[in-house]
């Protein structure tokens, strides 16, 4: 749908994609940039925070936009790439304060450039008006054959051309402004778009930061954006493939042969479940599977994995660390964590809730080493059957499940 909606725009854009910090943000407009990467469009991602020791945003945006359409393939474009380079020098020229030459230095080979604004800089103080007044008119002309060679450019594109910016509330409040500014007015152009990732709230506090605490931020931002879209809270749901590989723990899993087995037997079902039930961010959850990841590393190949176990430990460590602590060792508190994890709403309690059980209470007799049997006489039949069948097949070894959890800690605590 976003992606429709983004190829209807021929005019200058700026959406903001709003949602908290450690919601997903990056890992969205990755996937969305990737995608319409994969359908024709040409893209540009400028991380801003990266950028954040330069004085003037100008300077790595240009930069970022001539580096990416000089990739394009076979180049063809490369005459019209070398112009909007020369355009933006230009511009830049009428932006930048000559003191601040240190920081962009090497920057769109400027350097002779900045040198000469030094030299003019340096006259007679009875002409800085009559200089100021020239450069108004100067700067005017330069910023209207910038977006004109623009466009010119975007036209031949045949599609928008969709200009990412990520981490933008993490910069300083002055840089993020002025980002905003540049964007709005030196790239108002016919077919380029803005996607910011942003926080607005988290912006708005550094605006504020900035202006005074009574300034109206909120209104100052609708200057500059023109719609915000939203992640659902439950949209990192949609991220969980990506969390799973980019944690390492599908690398892990396929290594030891039990990527293919871990999907059947339901260790990416109870994940998903808990971190939908718990409403993890994106972020918490590839912290909870690069620690998954950590422990998978330790297990050699053709040793037994028991996926399903490790998830469970992971999450009740992570959760309830004094309650890991109490069942981890055998006390008695089988009860109290199957009641955590029926507490979590959604699958868990649900459609995985009898086999969540069950491994809970054939995990809790490897862990205090009762010799007895199970008391299973007020359990459900479903579940007393998959008890029995976890014990005749003798795979489920909670014990060293959570030994392995144990002496991989030291990785990550």
């Amino acid at each position: 749908m976003l992606e429709q909606f983004l190829s209807t725009l021929d005019e200058p854009y700026v959406l903001a994609i709003d949602s908290p910090w450690g919601s997903g943000k990056s890992t969205f407009i990755r996937m969305l940039r990737q995608q319409l990467k994969n359908n024709g469009f040409n893209t540009i991602h400028f991380n801003a925070w990266e950028s954040d020791f330069c004085e003037e945003p100008f300077v790595g945006m240009v930069s970022e936009v001539t580096s990416a359409l000089s990739k394009l393939p076979g180049n063809q474009l490369s005459p019209k790439t070398e112009k909007i380079k020369a355009a933006g020098k230009q511009v830049l020229k009428r932006l930048i304060p000559v003191g601040a030459k240190i920081a962009t230095m090497g920057a769109l080979d400027l350097d002779k450039e900045l040198e000469s604004v030094e030299r003019a800089m340096a006259g007679a103080s009875e002409k800085i008006a009559e200089d100021m007044m020239d450069s108004y008119g100067e700067s005017k002309s330069d910023i209207k054959c910038f977006r004109e060679t623009l466009e010119q450019f975007v036209e031949g594109l045949g599609k928008p051309l969709i200009f990412f910016v990520d981490e933008l509330d993490r910069c300083r409040p002055s840089f993020a402004v002025e980002l905003l500014e540049r964007a709005k007015h030196l790239f108002s152009v016919n077919g380029v778009v803005f996607l910011l990732a942003v926080d607005k709230t988290q912006l708005g506090h550094s605006i504020q930061g900035l202006y005074g605490p009574s300034f109206d931020a909120a209104g100052y931002l609708r200057r500059f954006i023109d719609m915000d879209y939203h992640l659902h809270p439950k949209a990192h749901n949609r991220f969980y493939d990506s969390a799973i590989e980019s944690s390492g723990v599908k690398g892990e899993l396929s290594r030891l042969g039990d990527y293919s087995t871990a999907k059947r037997t339901g260790m990416h079902s109870l994940l998903e479940s808990v971190f939908s039930g718990l409403n993890l961010s994106l972020r918490e959850q590839i912290q909870l599977l690069s620690r998954a990841a950590v422990v998978l590393k330790t297990i050699p190949s053709g040793d037994a994995v028991f996926d399903y176990e490790l998830s469970l430990m992971l999450v009740l460590r992570d959760r309830r660390p004094e309650l890991f602590r109490r069942y981890s060792s055998g006390g008695e508190s089988v009860e109290d964590v199957i009641d955590f994890f029926c507490s979590i709403p959604g699958d868990v309690s649900d459609d995985l809730g009898e086999i969540t059980k069950a491994v809970l209470i054939v995990g809790y007799k490897s862990l205090s080493e009762s010799q007895g049997e199970l008391d299973l006489e007020s359990r459900s039949d479903e579940l007393k059957g998959h008890v029995r069948k976890m014990l005749s097949h003798g795979r489920w070894n909670m014990k060293t499940t959570i030994d392995r959890l144990k002496m991989a800690e030291s990785f990550y605590s």
